[in-house]
């Protein structure tokens, strides 16, 4: 469980900072909830529950794992994933896991696919966002 002045990346608004964990009654629920301000739009203010299955947190990356996750975009990786859906499908996956490393991959072979001028379909990174 995180506490309050965490920094997290929430899935749907990026890092955002935990203002307060409290309960709230919606409707005849009660759940504790997070309260986080991302830090892109300070005025917005975001409930999250804190039990959800369907909400990723990721925690923020040390300097040593930002360097292994940049070292990972120099490597060359192999696009055995010919069918846009099925990089889709493993796009969501890796996302809602927060699966840097593959992310890393997936992200790095449509940059070398776009360099190559061979047609992509990007509806893949705008899926996540629905």
């Amino acid at each position: 469980m995180y506490k309050v002045d965490d920094l997290i990346i929430y899935s749907t608004h990026g890092l955002c900072r935990i203002n307060e964990i409290t309960e709230k009654t919606y409707g005849e629920t009660t759940k504790d909830y997070y309260v986080l301000q991302p830090l892109t739009t300070p005025k917005v203010s975001i409930n999250v529950p804190i039990k959800i299955d369907k909400v990723q947190f990721l925690d923020i990356v040390n300097a040593k794992e930002a360097a292994k996750i940049i070292e990972l975009f120099k490597a060359a990786y192999s696009d055995d994933l010919e069918r846009n859906f099925q990089r889709n499908d493993n796009f969501l996956k890796f996302v809602n896991e927060g699966n840097r490393s593959e992310l890393v991959k997936i992200i790095s072979i449509l940059l070398q696919r776009q360099r190559l001028r061979i047609p992509v379909s990007y509806t893949h990174l705008r899926a996540h966002e629905t």
